[in-house]
């Protein structure tokens, strides 16, 4: 008889009052994660919450990925045009406002298709009636290749020409500052 794993991830839309219950859990899951990558600088808990915290507000939603009760990963989705200056190529070549922003997507275990799993999610409960598109902005420069190879080979996401933000990033001790680039990326659904 085989066995049955007896609490196997599950994936759970999350209000406000849920993703606040287990937002300690979700900022271990960043910084465990930033820690381990090009990013390693950015590490900011009280910005990241506040960005994260700021796309309920806006009429954003999130998917926990829970096991044993906690949360193992997660993603935040909110409106693209959320006030957040947007490239002319985006602006002039989709309806923004019927376009919902993948603000931010982490994962403890990767490579296992939890994150498939977790878009195949979201895709299935989106209001189609309201949302036309998905994007996501991920880092170009340092790059982010894991998230470039997942939303472009797996998640069907496709590079928005022209659609690069430069931003400077200075590290939390105020010691030193960083160029970054973000690329756009978009998924009709």
């Amino acid at each position: 008889m085989e066995q049955v794993p007896i609490n196997s991830p599950e994936i759970i839309k999350a209000d406000l009052r849920l993703f606040q219950q287990h937002q300690q859990e979700i900022l271990e899951i960043e910084r465990d994660l930033i820690e381990n990558s090009s990013s390693a600088y950015l590490i900011d808990e009280e910005n990241e919450l506040d960005f994260m915290l700021d796309a309920f507000r806006k009429g954003g939603y999130s998917y926990l990925l829970m096991e044993d009760n906690r949360a193992v990963g997660f993603m935040v989705m909110g409106p693209l045009n959320d006030g957040t200056e947007l490239p002319q190529a985006v602006t002039e070549n989709y309806p923004v406002e019927n376009c919902l922003h993948i603000k931010v997507m982490y994962i403890k275990s990767t490579g296992e298709g939890i994150g498939s799993a977790m878009m195949d999610k979201l895709l299935e409960e989106l209001d189609k009636e309201k949302w036309k598109y998905l994007f996501v902005r991920t880092w170009v420069d340092p790059p982010n290749e894991g998230a470039i190879n997942f939303y472009t080979k797996h998640a069907g996401f496709e590079v928005v020409p022209d659609a690069i933000v430069e931003s400077t990033k200075t590290k939390k001790d105020g010691s030193e500052t960083f160029q970054i680039k973000r690329q756009y990326l978009s998924k009709k659904v």
